[in-house]
């Protein structure tokens, strides 16, 4: 299992030894309207399953939520994990570049080999090929917004 990211800034983090999640950060600063859907850029990229979460703090300090709940990440699935929340406060919400914003759970108990790496995080799709049609996100279908 290998989870590749851009920058050691955005490296993933276990809380504690305890931990059964690990925590993702922003890779932006953005903004999220009152009422508004957004992807948040988190510049991670994997070749296992996982489910992805939001951290238990964020509904309450901010106000904002997964806007499918729990994300399912197929193993086959190589393009940019992005979080899609959603704010149901009625002000705007900031998030910070390197504010941990998102839990990511391994479906399976294996040992995860981390890279960071400029040259294999833009080249993944190539190098860890699927039969998965490529311009999805998180699915077959694309969005752009």
């Amino acid at each position: 299992m290998k989870l590749v990211t851009y920058d050691f800034t955005l490296f993933p983090e276990m809380g504690s030894k305890y931990s059964t999640c690990l925590d993702l950060k922003s890779a932006e600063d953005i903004t999220i309207n009152p009422s508004e859907v957004k992807l948040v850029w988190l510049w991670v990229k994997t070749n296992f399953a996982s489910k992805i979460y939001v951290r238990s703090s964020l509904p309450l300090k901010k106000g904002l939520m997964l806007a499918n709940s729990v994300w399912i990440i197929d193993e086959d699935y190589r393009g940019e994990i992005k979080a899609m929340l959603y704010n149901f406060t009625d002000k705007a919400v900031e998030i910070k570049q390197w504010e941990r914003i998102i839990q990511m759970e391994p479906e399976k108990d294996d040992i995860i080999d981390f890279i960071v790496d400029k040259e294999t995080y833009e080249k993944w799709d190539k190098w860890e090929d699927t039969e998965r049609w490529a311009g999805g996100f998180g699915s077959t279908w694309w969005y752009e917004g």
